[in-house]
């Protein structure tokens, strides 16, 4: 999957380029480099769903991440999400 993959073409542009604007200035007010340990990375939570793709892609872009999921096999496409998500 690619990080293109996650946004929604109804927004347009101009409502992408704000909302990247807005996300980043917030990442940056939540995440400062300086806070973060020597090779230290930042753990996301990610279940595969657009919302925790979308974090993942954005902190990645910024910072060193480790990406986690859990497969609690409590619905039959849990599996293939997870699945996904480890191709990530």
């Amino acid at each position: 999957m690619r990080q293109d993959d996650c946004l929604s073409p109804a927004l347009g542009e101009k409502g992408l380029e704000d909302m990247s604007q807005r996300l980043n200035a917030a990442i940056l007010a939540a995440f400062r480099p300086a806070d973060l340990p020597e090779n230290g990375r930042i753990g996301v939570a990610v279940s595969g769903g657009s919302d925790s793709l979308a974090l993942l892609f954005l902190l990645a872009a910024r910072f060193p991440v480790a990406a986690v999921t859990v497969d609690h096999g409590l619905r039959p496409e849990s599996a293939g999400e997870a699945q996904g998500v480890a191709r990530i």
